[in-house]
């Protein structure tokens, strides 16, 4: 349930301009449009792992080992 939820959200800019008179089936097989999707889907697990990372204290830790965001 969880892919459709993130499926369903990724379809949510296609259905706004097929509302406003577009061809959304056109738009969602540019390259563009593929991108959108993914990012759309990709985004809200990429978010939610580093909400528990950091209620669970592990972010810090972490970014270290990946070096992001070290000064």
């Amino acid at each position: 349930w969880i892919g459709n939820a993130l499926t369903w959200f990724a379809q949510v800019p296609f259905n706004v301009l097929d509302a406003a008179g577009f061809d959304a089936t056109k738009a969602q097989g540019t390259f563009l449009g593929r991108f959108l999707k993914v990012l759309f889907q990709v985004t809200p697990v990429v978010a939610s792992i580093l909400t528990i990372l950091n209620y669970m204290g592990w972010l810090k830790t972490v970014k270290e080992a990946l070096r992001i965001g070290v000064e």
